[in-house]
């Protein structure tokens, strides 16, 4: 055997093995009412006290009623009012990375104004 025929053995196996293991990248596709079930799970309203955290040049975040912290993407300006108490919908925007290292990062699709707050807007 001469050496082109090693390489082409060599970057034919590489080629085939390459095939084999994108086969197991592919996700199988939900049922329809499964992916309707993760929709309702990710527009779950939530409902939470808005605070200005004082940190890295300060930000708004999100208390919820059960201690959860939230740092809010897309937060309408209206609403950033520190103390006010907000009802909002929003999907998780898992392994974001911020210079805020400060709660669960949440893309805000929906919210509305519950109470209003007694501070003013840091606009």
């Amino acid at each position: 055997m001469n050496v082109s025929s090693i390489f082409s053995l060599v970057f034919l196996s590489f080629m085939l093995m390459g095939c084999q293991q994108q086969s197991g990248i592919v996700p199988e596709e939900l049922p329809m009412t499964e992916k309707k079930e993760q929709m309702v799970q990710q527009a779950k309203w939530q409902q939470g006290e808005v605070v200005f955290v004082e940190l890295e040049g300060g930000f708004w975040g999100i208390i919820t009623n059960d201690g959860q912290k939230i740092l809010p993407h897309g937060l309408p300006k209206a609403l950033a009012v520190a103390g006010s108490k907000v009802r909002f919908q929003g999907k998780i925007i898992k392994d974001a990375v911020t210079i805020q290292q400060w709660g669960q990062v949440v893309k805000i699709t929906k919210a509305e104004l519950v109470s209003s707050g007694k501070q003013k807007h840091y606009y």
